[in-house]
């Protein structure tokens, strides 16, 4: 049966606004406030970290130091909707962490991000 029309956008959405959001994932001081369930469906790494018997389970979150903020997060949105924005003008953060190299080096540092994430 094919989800109701618009689940994918509202599910977004509630993440977005941290509407029943009960894990975090921490990424270069930024938080995203994320749902266990959502993380443990797309990825049997961060199901076990969010709800196994390690500290990134009683503490709330998962820190990840290997990767910039903005593609943990574009990673994340893809979690939810199975796509997301890649960014399209140079600013301050994405000059920083993409070298100003635009978009094609952007979107392979979110699939790298993936692969390192194993899904079985």
């Amino acid at each position: 049966m094919p989800l109701p029309a618009g689940f994918a956008e509202r599910l977004a959405k509630a993440r977005k606004n941290g509407e029943h959001c009960d894990y975090e994932i921490r990424c270069q001081g930024r938080t995203i406030k994320v749902h266990k369930l959502i993380l443990g469906i797309q990825s049997p790494v961060l199901k076990t970290a969010c709800t196994g018997p390690f500290k990134e389970s009683s503490n709330g979150f998962y820190e990840i130091q290997d990767f910039a903020a903005d593609v943990v997060s574009a990673a994340v949105d893809c979690f939810y909707s199975g796509d997301y924005e890649a960014p399209t003008a140079i600013t301050d953060e994405t000059a920083s962490t993409h070298e100003a190299a635009g978009p094609l080096i952007f979107h392979s540092k979110v699939f790298t991000f993936a692969v390192s994430l194993p899904t079985t």
